[in-house]
């Protein structure tokens, strides 16, 4: 059987894109932390379908916010705000009855990169299911994965770091598909 080749990745079953939040949504809590961020592809027309992306944690046993929702409220300018605005923005992500719109305010429009893997393929649509990383990381690794400024090359190697240490057990890089095709979503082939 024929595959492409792995010299210009299109056997990588992963991707980054860039993508705009354009809402937060509360969950029926079931975690200290839950909320999902509604978004949409950046240069993608506004009537394509969003996608969600589901937060859920604890807090560590000391107390602190884990340090890849940190990463993300700190991409999106948690170290612009001051004392009282960070104390509030924390109050409300962690209330059973926070004020979800002292989330929105935060988060709507701002742009954040997310890399989307393959966990199956979908043989009746002929095509692979993804799903957003988290971006849990371990404590050695200081690479904010959400950073527009961050280059893909490190944030697919964070991720494949946490692949190869456990963190992420559903990727799939070796998916039985039917036909092989590039992972990535209205890409280019290069002949």
């Amino acid at each position: 059987m024929a595959t492409w080749s792995n010299n210009n990745g299109f056997n990588k079953k992963y991707f980054v894109k860039t993508y705009l939040i354009k809402d937060v949504e509360s969950n029926d809590k079931i975690s200290e932390i839950d909320f999902s961020l509604v978004l949409n592809e950046e240069g993608a027309n506004e009537n394509v379908f969003d996608h969600k992306m589901r937060f859920i944690s604890k807090l560590y046993r000391n107390g602190n916010v884990p340090v890849h929702i940190t990463n993300l409220f700190t991409v999106c300018g948690l170290m612009n705000l001051t004392e009282a605005e960070k104390n509030d923005l924390l109050n409300n992500l962690l209330s059973q009855n926070g004020n979800l719109e002292v989330l929105k305010a935060f988060f709507k429009g701002k742009k954040i990169k997310l890399l989307k893997y393959a966990y199956d393929y979908d043989n009746e649509k002929n095509k692979f299911k993804y799903k957003f990383w988290k971006g849990i990381t371990d404590f050695k690794n200081r690479t904010n994965v959400f950073d527009l400024r961050t280059s893909d090359e490190k944030i697919e190697e964070a991720f494949m770091e946490s692949v190869e240490k456990g963190a992420v057990n559903d990727y799939k890089p070796d998916i039985p598909a039917n036909n092989e095709e590039s992972p990535i979503p209205n890409s280019n082939i290069p002949f």
